[in-house]
């Protein structure tokens, strides 16, 4: 009997703090979440590489579509904070020989605030916006998913030709995804 009444008076001891305190069994807190930024960059090909070291005649222009796509993800933390894909390249080019980039609009599996494309961008050592105002998206992955690069080779004379097979000039292009 003794037992009983000190569980009893200790259950009644309990229930006035319960009620008073509003637990209704659950409780609850707050939790500060971050997103880190990200910004990571790809560049794919829906086919073998190919090399584009050599003329065998003569043009003004040659337009070079590959397939080759530029993919990315990119996690801002301000609203109006945005990212964009440089280029620039490494190596000299010969003289009156031409480089140029293009990309085409944004396509694919993506989703977010894909970039915008610029005009033909005549390839230096100096890196150039090639897609500007990305903000937090991702492009999907792989062939189709991005932006598709073009490139043009441009000369104004035979003898710039000759001398680009002769020297076997290798140039490297840089793409970087910035701030």
């Amino acid at each position: 009997m003794k037992k009983a009444f000190v569980a009893i008076s200790f259950v009644l001891f309990l229930v006035p703090f319960s009620v008073l305190s509003g637990n209704s069994g659950s409780v609850s807190h707050k939790v500060n979440v971050s997103v880190p930024k990200v910004a990571l960059i790809n560049i794919v090909h829906n086919g073998d590489s190919k090399e584009y070291t050599s003329f065998h005649k003569p043009r003004p222009r040659n337009d070079i579509t590959d397939g080759h796509w530029i993919n990315y993800s990119s996690i801002v933390n301000q609203e109006n904070s945005t990212r964009s894909v440089m280029v620039a390249i490494l190596g000299k080019l010969p003289v009156g020989v031409y480089l140029s980039v293009q990309t085409t609009s944004y396509q694919g599996n993506g989703n977010g605030k894909t970039g915008v494309p610029s005009e033909k961008i005549n390839l230096s050592e100096i890196p150039q916006a090639l897609i500007t105002d990305i903000g937090s998206c991702y492009t999907g992955t792989g062939s189709n998913n991005g932006h598709m690069i073009s490139y043009a080779i441009e000369t104004c004379q035979q003898e710039n030709i000759k001398n680009f097979n002769e020297i076997g000039q290798l140039v490297r292009i840089v793409y970087t995804l910035t701030d």
